[in-house]
């Protein structure tokens, strides 16, 4: 019998390679997502999958008992969970509301409730600064998961994946421009649909990048690795900048050349801004000896391409 995995969120950008992949190693899975409507926009374009998805409907992941039902249903109980929802929107107005407690209440897929400091969160929502309430919401939903697993002591462990940002091809369902993932649209699309419009003052929120096809291979993988049990993996491919992608892009597709400004080719980092490096080591340890990165003219190439055909889909 095929293992059964729960992954949740299953519309969203990482999530739909993980299907993807799950499906493609004849998992059974149980997909969450807010809607009727939106698990039958994954089918329509993902067909083939059917036969190994079942989906279940969660309006609403910050709810206290959001996930009860889910694991109540499952006689069988699931071999797996992979949680990926979570939002990653630097545009919404609400920043305790809509961007920190949805990630850490969907991480308490127990109903735990955490007691931990909020010092980051505070600052974020004193400042409004979108990019430090995502930081929060990250560390806060992990802490929440790593006390539960310290104080519950269950029966199964826990492996914690921490990409930086993450770019790559689209197969989740757009339906139009604005719905494009947010690190796609600020890390590549922006450079090509008249957002930006001068190097100048144009900056990053981070400086490393990791493509979305091997942070859902890391998921799957995870699944079977006892290396990974209760382990934390940062995914870190390589270098990404405003001026990195220009030039890749420039020198990629000419026919886009009138779309992406030219910036200073040869100034590849913002001024003042010096990243410092990752230790990806443990990556390589558990995910195995054939663990490789995609480097960033794949990942760059891969994503405008499928930007592209969704462009003439949506008829710009």
């Amino acid at each position: 019998m095929s293992p059964k995995v729960f992954l949740t969120g299953a519309n969203g950008f990482v999530a739909s390679h993980v299907l993807s992949g799950l499906v493609g190693r004849d998992y059974q899975v149980v997909a969450s997502v807010r809607s009727e409507q939106k698990a039958q926009e994954v089918l329509n374009l993902h067909p083939s999958w059917k036969s190994n998805v079942s989906f279940i409907y969660i309006p609403d992941v910050a709810a206290h008992d959001a996930f009860n039902k889910v694991f109540e249903n499952q006689e069988s109980g699931f071999d797996y969970v992979i949680h990926t929802a979570s939002p990653v929107n630097f545009s919404v107005k609400d920043l305790q509301t809509e961007l920190i407690d949805p990630a850490v209440h969907g991480t308490q897929i127990n109903g735990l409730r955490d007691n931990l400091s909020k010092v980051t969160a505070a600052y974020a929502i004193e400042n409004k600064d979108a990019v430090a309430a995502y930081n929060a919401s990250k560390k806060l939903a992990e802490q929440a998961a790593w006390q539960f697993m310290e104080s519950a002591k269950p029966v199964f462990d826990l492996t914690v994946i921490n990409p930086d940002i993450i770019i790559g091809p689209i197969i989740q369902p757009v339906p139009k421009p604005q719905s494009v993932n947010e690190t796609n649209d600020f890390a590549v699309y922006s450079f090509f649909n008249e957002k930006y419009k001068q190097i100048k003052g144009l900056t990053f929120p981070f400086y490393h990048f990791v493509d979305v096809r091997d942070v859902a291979l890391a998921h799957i993988l995870a699944l079977t690795s006892p290396a990974a049990s209760n382990k934390r993996i940062i995914l870190v491919s390589g270098l990404i900048t405003p001026q990195l992608v220009i030039n890749t892009i420039r020198e990629n597709f000419p026919n886009l050349t009138s779309r992406v400004m030219e910036g200073e080719p040869s100034q590849i980092f913002p001024k003042g801004v010096h990243p410092t490096g990752w230790n990806t080591t443990r990556s390589f340890e558990i995910l195995g000896p054939d663990w490789s990165y995609v480097g960033l003219e794949k990942s760059l190439l891969d994503t405008v391409h499928s930007i592209l055909v969704l462009e003439k889909q949506w008829k710009l």
